[in-house]
This record gives structure tokens, sequence and C-alpha cells, in this order.
């Protein structure tokens, strides 16, 4: 883009004003005019001869060859560099207000809206004329050309290159969110391919999490074209605020501050705060749905990674591991797994979980429970079909296994005399030897044992009893009394 320059004069005021060229006052007489114009002819060929025509200088001030213009050597503009740049000019054979001025830069760039270029002339003396020109550039490298010409013909180009940098430099930091490892390495890469890095304004600052002040680190860096590469050793200390914060500028002057990386430090495995079924528990019916709660101190617990395994023969063989459903609700993960047990069955369960920083799976120990299963009749007493006689105590026992070894109580009841008594069954598989008497009536018993484990289980078994009427007195061996008393009296007589 081109544009001209704008004259400014003085005469007898104080100030500079913008002038204009008057006509000569001997246009209106053509004689007059004709002669004075051959004189003025013969006086430039004889100048001419006498010497050769001299150029307008050229001096740009501002910017010099090579700088670099951001935050602080320029100024932003809606995202732009503002470039002032100064020209001082002077021409010693021609008289300054023959002396025209006119810039151009390269690359050109679309203007944006409200962003103006202009151009200030302005004369100190005699001899020379500055001049100022205002752009609005984006970052970029450019070279600016100031072209001055006079009226004798003599033109003079003077260029200068510039870069324009708004943007502070890149910085990217390898360290990870969470972390096991309590000395770590960290590598740091800043880049700023446009106006390089100052590598001296480069400053590393940590603070772990138990330390309430920042701390100078060193890096050990290598420098690179527009890049630097560093690394920096870090002690972290167990908890979420280990902080890394970094200052750098570019020589732009655009500069970056601020925290840059913030690692967790966590070396304890996740623990199991809640489960079901509880240990050792007796558990009803068939389907469990076992249950798991899982918390860690700062990582959190990785729900991928929780896991069971189930024994269906108390713990001595253990499934593969198995998937649960996995919610995470305020730091607490819970895992749900259903299965189905049969009914007397030892059982057992043993999970594991990593957390968000690899510690695991932690000391899962296995959690053993019992299903309920019904209790069933070993042996009783009386047994089946067995008849007394009438008014005859008849003996009463029972002998119960429980599959979850549960303390059976046995009852027993008869259709006709109703409730007759209890006694304890087998309890962990141990006899306890109980027994009870009852008489019964006469007739045909329907007789029912109930068993109960008081775990809501009753069974019951029921035979048959029969209660005899007793047979009538045999008189005939009351007729032999007399007869044995007199042989008794015969023998005491012979005796004495």
């Amino acid at each position: 883009m081109t544009s001209p320059m704008v004259l400014w004069g003085r005469t007898g005021a104080f100030e500079w004003q913008p002038m204009r060229r008057a006509r000569p006052t001997f246009a209106r007489r053509p004689a007059a005019a004709a002669l004075l114009l051959l004189a003025a002819g013969a006086v430039i060929v004889g100048c001419a001869a006498a010497a050769q025509a001299q150029a307008p200088s050229i001096e740009i001030v501002f910017p010099v060859p090579a700088h670099i213009l951001g935050a602080s050597l320029g100024e932003r503009y809606n995202g732009s560099v503002v470039v002032n740049s100064l020209v001082r000019v002077t021409d010693i054979d021609t008289p300054l207000d023959n002396v025209s001025l006119s810039w151009s830069l390269t690359p050109d760039f679309p203007s944006l809206a409200g962003q103006n270029t202009v151009i200030e002339t302005n004369r100190s003396n005699a001899s020379e004329i500055w001049a100022r020109i205002i752009l609005f550039v984006p970052d970029g490298a450019y070279t600016l050309t100031w072209t001055a010409d006079d009226a004798g013909g003599g033109v003079t180009s003077q260029a200068v290159s510039f870069t324009a940098d708004s943007h502070a430099p890149y910085v990217s930091v390898d360290l990870p969110a969470v972390t096991r490892v309590q000395n770590l390495t960290v590598y740091i890469d800043i880049q700023d391919p446009l106006s390089d890095i100052n590598a001296s304004t480069i400053v590393v600052q940590f603070r772990s999490s138990c330390s309430s002040s920042w701390a100078v680190v060193p890096m050990q860096s290598t420098l690179l074209p527009g890049r630097v590469s560093g690394v920096v050793e870090l002690h972290l200390c167990a908890g979420l605020s280990n902080s890394l914060q970094l200052s750098v500028a570019d020589r732009a002057g655009n500069a970056h501050y601020g925290l840059v990386a913030t690692v967790t430090l966590d070396q304890q495995a996740p623990t199991m705060n809640h489960s079901f079924p509880w240990p050792f528990s007796i558990l009803e019916g068939n389907s469990v749905n076992l249950t798991a709660a899982f918390a860690d101190d700062y990582s959190g617990v990785d729900a991928s990674t929780v896991q069971l395994q189930v024994s269906k023969n108390g713990g001595v063989t253990y499934s593969d591991w198995l998937d649960p459903e996995v919610r995470v609700q305020g730091g607490i993960a819970y895992a749900s797994y259903a299965q189905t047990f049969s009914p007397g069955q030892a059982a057992a369960v043993r999970w594991r979980a990593f957390d968000k920083a690899g510690n695991g799976p932690g000391p899962m120990q296995p959690i053993h429970f019992q299903m309920n299963g019904e209790p069933f009749l070993i042996s009783y007493e009386p047994v089946e079909g067995k008849t007394f006689l009438e008014g005859q105590r008849v003996p009463f026992a029972a002998s119960f296994a429980d599959p979850d070894a549960d303390f059976v109580n046995a009852e027993f009841y008869s259709d006709i005399d109703g409730y007759l008594g209890s006694v304890s069954g087998f309890h962990n598989i141990t006899p306890v030897n109980e027994r009870f008497t009852h008489v019964l009536s006469l007739g045909v018993h329907n007789i029912s044992i109930v068993g109960d484990d008081n775990h809501g289980h009753r069974v019951t078994y029921v035979y048959q009893l029969e209660i005899l009427p007793r047979p009538p007195p045999d008189y005939r061996f009351f007729l032999l009394i007399p007869m044995l008393l007199a042989l008794m009296a015969a023998d005491r007589l012979i005796l004495s």
C-alpha cells in the first residue's frame, strides 16, 4: 500500500500549517514569462554542466533493522501490533517543498475496519523533513520501504525489516494429572517460532501439597531456534495440590506467567468401607445381590477396575474375575452383582479395585457367608407303627440336621392329645440327646414332629402310634393263693 505525503509549512505564524503552492505572477504576462523561461533554462543547463543533481537522503529512525515489535516494544490494537515508523529526509540541492515521500509494506495485508494509516510531516529547519507512519499489522515478518523523490529527478529508497509478535510463548508441560511416583521428572517445552524465546526470563516454581510457599526449581535447558526444551525434577507430597508455575517472555516482550500444571500424588490403594453380605452372615432365599463400596484418599477409584470373585464351596475355589455394575457418587464407587446360590450352601466373595493412580488392588480379604437351608429329620423316637398299652409312658426324642448348622428345636404334637412337648435337635451336627415321656390316650395317634431352625424354616414330619387297652386280669392266679398259704402253714407244723 502507498500513501502520498502531506506537506506542512510555516510563514510568520508560530504553528505549522498546510501549504499550497501559489501560481507565478509572471504567468499573466506571456512575453515576460517567455524571456524568464529562456533565462532559467540557460541557468539549469549551466548548473547541470557544473555539477550532477544529488538525490534526497533518507534515514529510518524507527524501527531499526531486525527489530521485534510486541507487547513492550509496540502497542496492541484489536489483535494487531501498532508500528510507529519515523524517518528523516534531507536534500541539499532541492528545496524541501519539492520533495515527496511514499511508502510500501511487504507483505501487504487487508486493512481492518477502524484502523487508519496516516503520514505526518514537519520540518525542524530548512534542511530536513521528519515523517511518521502508523501501521496496524498482524503477527508476521515485514519489510517497510520509504521512497523520496525531488523535483530534480533524484529518487532514493530505504528499507527496514521488522517482526510483529503479539502472542506470548506457548508452554507445554509433560506432567500427569495423577501419579504414585513421588520423585517425578517433568519435561517442559516452550515455543515461540516468530520472535524466539528470551531464555534469561525463564523461571520455574514449584509448591508441593505439604507446603504453602513457592520455591524456584532449576531447569536444565536446551536452546533451539524458536524453542527451549527443559527438564526439572520435582519431589511430590501426597495430596491434590502439587503445583508447577512458569514465567517466560519472548524477544518481543510478550510474557507467559501463571500455573501450568497440578499433579495429585496418591500412593494408597482404595479401601472397601462397606460390603454385603456381612462376614459369616446367614442369608435367606436363593438370589443374593452382592454389593461393595470403595473409597480412595486422593485420586479416586477407577470404576473400570472394580471386580469380584465368587466361591460356592466356602472359599475353596473361586470363579473368574467378574465385572459388576458400578456407579460413582460423591467420590465413592458403589458396585453390585446378582448371584444365585443353593439353599444351605457355604459361600464366599472377594473384591478388588484400583485407583486412578494405579494403586491396588489392596488387601481384599474374602467374606464368608452361608445360605440358609431347611433342617431335615435324621432319627426319632418312638418309631413308626410302634404300639403302647394304655397308661404306659411313651418316650419321645428327635434328631435334626441343618445345612447351615442352625440350632433346631423339635416339637411333638398329637392329633388326639395336642401338644406333647419339645426337645432340642442337632446343633452343628452334634446331638444333645434330649428326650421326654408322655402318656397318650387310647387310639391311633398321628404324631407330628415340627423342626424349627429359628431362621424362618419349619419342617413337619408325621407318623402314627397306637395306644392299646390293657387286657383283663387273670383270676386263676388268685385261686392258687389259698393253696399256697395252706402249704406254707403245713411246712411250719412239720418243722416245729
